[in-house]
């Protein structure tokens, strides 16, 4: 809980040409989203969370701007993969010594099993960052009452209305600002009876190297 919350969507990270991607609508056309030359705050999920795992760490930002803004630049001029792959963001995390120490695909189980499988990474002092399929957030706790997660793109109501295919309507307007760092993502927590209805893309959780 003392690590700093960050919000991705005030992030001032200016989108590339290879930061355009495609998705095929309800009509059955290709559609084109264009963030070249846009800030691509809403698409930095994955190393914002990834900022909050490494201050879990204890690894502070080297720079003045926002963590998360120098860790893109890390990736681009290290010629890393794209942010959205393990090779990238592990990747950056690499460049700021840091190392995955589990990556678990597929995971869903009840408290037991969270208990059993991932909370002994949070209380060996690992930074944890989860994929819902589309969207990235980073563990905080494990509990009786349910999980407790730093979502830096708003607060979403339910896990079980979560859709890869809209990420954003899945919010339900629960947006953070983009024009400041606190957000409504910060200790959200998910009880058990929908934890252990969803599965998670991928559990990571990193240790210092």
């Amino acid at each position: 809980t003392k690590t700093p919350y960050r919000n991705q969507r005030n992030n001032q990270s200016i989108g590339l040409q290879s930061d355009n991607w495609t998705y095929k609508g309800r009509d059955g056309k290709t559609h084109w989203v264009v963030y070249a030359g846009k800030p691509i705050g809403d698409i930095m999920c994955n190393l914002t969370s990834l900022t909050m795992v490494l201050e879990t760490l204890g690894i502070e930002n080297p720079s003045s701007g926002q963590y998360e803004d120098f860790l893109e630049n890390v990736r681009r001029k290290n010629s890393l993969p794209p942010r959205t792959t393990e090779g990238g963001w592990a990747g950056v995390a690499r460049q700021l010594r840091a190392r995955k120490t589990m990556h678990k695909e597929k995971f869903r189980g009840d408290y037991a099993e969270w208990k059993e499988e991932i909370l002994p990474y949070l209380r060996n002092g690992n930074g944890v960052m989860m994929s819902l399929n589309g969207h990235i957030v980073r563990l905080q706790s494990i509990a009786n009452n349910g999980i407790t997660v730093d979502d830096p793109y708003g607060r979403l109501p339910s896990l079980l209305n979560y859709s890869p295919n809209d990420v954003t309507g899945s919010y339900s307007g629960n947006l953070n600002s983009k024009t400041k760092e606190a957000g409504v993502g910060e200790d959200t927590v998910f009880p058990w009876n929908q934890v252990s209805k969803f599965t998670f893309h991928w559990i990571a959780a990193f240790e210092r190297s």
